[in-house]
């Protein structure tokens, strides 16, 4: 009995940490509020139609005209009886509603997939808490995209029994985890997050059939890759129908050059101008450790006292300051960054330097092909060749989506650092030096951004100045002022306004600069506790995980809270 206590000890904590983080981010959900998210609440009129249909004659409509002027009603809400994984898992999904169900369950799945990767469970808790806990969940949850949310829960235990399946002592087992997973992930139906995860999988595979081939074990990679290929199959099978019906329906959209389609019609896929119009920019990529970077969302705009609000007051305009955009990037529009943690971020530094080159560089590889992916038109060249040579990859638009595998590999070359750091496998000198060039590296650059950002970058001065001059130009013209008087005022308060929007959201970003630099300073000191008190590694792998938590969570109460919640009336 004692030695089941302790077997399951770890599992029994995680689940208890995990439903608390989750309960306690969403707490009025348990006291009958609920969460107003905008696709959930299109869905619902969308799928409004069927629900009737369904209910008054006991089948479902074949067609619907309540979205995009009328289209097949099986893409909107449709039941597919041979789904029979995924229907069982819907019961286990419902145990913990919905949305604080969506955070608990990733990081339950990132934890499963750590076991698999015989990672060991008190270890697994912090990188679980890492990638439950990344903003990006909270953004899309608070959008209402689900079907995204669940692929991402399903995606880490896919991963594992990949993993399994071709390095583990037991294929079969990992056959039989990968055929679960990947029925489930696939059952999620956004393709696009599952497109992103099987190029990773490639990474992985394409590097142990490396090691395979130098090791001379070709044979046995051949086997487990048909296990893995039968998996695969008995996966997709699973999914067959909606697959089918909606591989169909491609034919006939913007996804597979129809005539109705804008741009080149007979590309086979979608026109590279529309589906690069949400690139990552190559600057915005600092998100990933300062969240503020950016200057936040593109709703969120300059304070009430800051420096554009003093600027316009002696016009008295002050309260245009809440009319601008604080975010200064390249997208369109963005609900906020993908931020990743700092801690997290040094963490995972530390795992490239410290994890074995079989481990390392597949992860690494995936997480700089996915970050230049996002880039999109920012770096175009390997886009094009992506959309012309990638089967499949030109149905995808918002290419910034790539970087939800730059959120999973994190967290997972944290917990590759954890574990070494945990088991004590590498001398002392060796640690020490790793944690130096991490917190280096880590706390050096946002040191670098909290002291000189103001001078590395123009924060959107130019381009602020050009739409103040114009916006004032307007007002002016609006209200009857001479020419004299509209280049007169038009060049003053344009570069005075333009000036203080990029001095506001300069301190915008080396206030969060100097936020991560503490974060990582604080994470490495527990780390150095582990090299320096071993015996005290479970006190410093708590601590850690306390600081990862709260580093996350101080983010996404940003984009995502309390105040969200509004009564179901």
């Amino acid at each position: 009995m004692t030695t089941l206590f302790r077997k399951f000890l770890p599992a029994a904590v995680a689940v208890l940490l995990f439903f608390t983080l989750a309960a306690l981010y969403f707490a009025p959900q348990f006291g009958g509020d609920v969460l107003p998210q905008h696709d959930v609440r299109q869905y619902e009129g969308a799928s409004r139609e069927i629900h009737r249909t369904r209910e008054a004659y006991g089948e479902d409509p074949q067609w619907i005209g309540s979205m995009f002027g009328g289209m097949p009603a099986y893409l909107v809400d449709v039941r597919y009886p041979a789904q029979l994984v995924k229907d069982a898992a819907v019961p286990l999904t419902r145990a913990v509603p919905i949305p604080a169900g969506l955070i608990f369950f990733a990081m339950c799945a990132f934890w499963v997939m750590l076991r698999m990767m015989k990672i060991d469970p008190w270890v697994g808790i912090v990188p679980s808490l890492a990638y439950g806990l990344s903003t990006y969940f909270l953004l899309i949850i608070g959008a209402g995209h689900l079907t995204k949310m669940w692929a991402l829960v399903y995606a880490p235990p896919m991963m594992g029994g990949i993993w399994m399946t071709l390095r583990g002592g037991r294929p079969g087992w990992g056959g039989a985890f990968t055929a679960l997973f990947a029925s489930l992930e696939i059952g999620a139906n956004h393709p696009q997050i599952t497109y992103y995860f099987l190029l990773a999988a490639a990474l992985f595979w394409l590097s142990e059939g490396i090691v395979a081939l130098r090791e001379k074990l070709l044979k046995p990679f051949a086997k487990r890759t048909a296990v893995l290929a039968a998996a695969g199959l008995l996966a997709l099978g699973s999914n067959f129908a909606p697959l089918w019906y909606t591989a169909q329906h491609a034919k006939d959209t913007t996804r597979s050059g129809s005539e109705l389609a804008a741009g080149d019609a007979g590309s086979g896929g979608l026109d590279l101008a529309y589906a690069t119009a949400w690139s990552y920019g190559r600057a915005e990529s600092w998100n990933l450790l300062i969240p503020d970077f950016m200057g936040s969302d593109s709703a969120r705009a300059f304070s009430e006292d800051g420096p554009v609000a003093a600027a316009l007051t002696p016009y008295g305009m002050a309260q245009a300051a809440q009319q601008l955009p604080a975010y200064w990037g390249e997208q369109p529009y963005t609900g906020g960054p993908t931020y990743l943690g700092a801690a997290a971020l040094f963490l995972a530094l530390l795992g490239v330097l410290l994890v074995g080159g079989r481990d390392r560089w597949w992860i690494v590889a995936a997480s700089l092909v996915m970050l230049v992916l996002a880039w999109g038109h920012h770096f175009m060249g390997l886009t094009e060749l992506a959309y012309k040579y990638l089967p499949g990859y030109n149905k995808f638009r918002t290419v910034s989506m790539a970087l939800v595998v730059v959120q999973w590999t994190v967290p997972l070359l944290a917990a590759l650092a954890l574990q070494r750091l945990w088991c004590a496998e590498l001398p002392a000198v060796r640690l020490r030096r790793a944690l130096a060039w991490a917190a280096g590296v880590t706390g050096g650059l946002c040191l670098l951004f909290a002291v000189a950002g103001g001078q590395l970058f123009d924060f959107g001065r130019e381009a602020a100045v050009e739409q103040m001059t114009a916006q004032f130009n307007r007002i002016l013209q609006a209200n009857g002022a001479d020419d004299l008087l509209r280049q007169g005022l038009d060049a003053t308060i344009g570069e005075e306004v333009g000036a203080a929007m990029a001095d506001e959201r300069a301190a915008m970003m080396t206030a969060d600069a100097w936020r991560s630099l503490l974060f990582v300073l604080l994470t490495a000191a527990a780390v150095g506790l582990m090299i320096v008190r071993p015996a005290w590694r479970g006190a410093a792998v708590a601590l850690a995980g306390v600081l990862v938590a709260a580093d996350l969570w101080g983010v996404d109460v940003r984009y995502l809270s309390s105040d969200d919640f509004v009564s179901p009336r």
